[in-house]
């Protein structure tokens, strides 16, 4: 929540982000996969499937480059889906600072 609020007095710092509006650049690729995600519920068909993995597939790559690695690489399955959990968690606690302090940033 102190990162919203120092980006709402102090607009300069979002030069920092990434695109200057997220924390993290695997939050754009979480927000990408949930969309994908959503869209596969809500309309199951084989080309929203194609699109849900690709969304996926990208947040595992993006995950992959900014986080630190796991002990052993075949410990990624399981340290992915967590790392998708977290990135959400944080998006929502950014989204409850964004209107708190009427600056949208994710």
């Amino acid at each position: 929540e102190g990162i919203v609020r120092a980006i709402a007095r102090h607009p300069g710092i979002r030069d920092r982000y990434h695109r200057r509006l997220f924390f993290s650049p695997s939050h754009e690729a979480a927000l990408l996969a949930l969309g994908a995600a959503v869209g596969v519920v809500v309309r199951p068909h084989p080309v929203t499937a194609a699109i849900a993995a690709a969304g996926l597939g990208n947040y595992a790559r993006v995950a992959m480059a900014v986080r630190h690695a796991p002990r052993r690489r075949r410990q990624w399955p399981t340290v992915l889906p967590l790392v998708l959990l977290e990135d959400l968690v944080e998006i929502g606690a950014l989204t409850r600072a964004s209107v708190r302090y009427r600056t949208l940033f994710l």
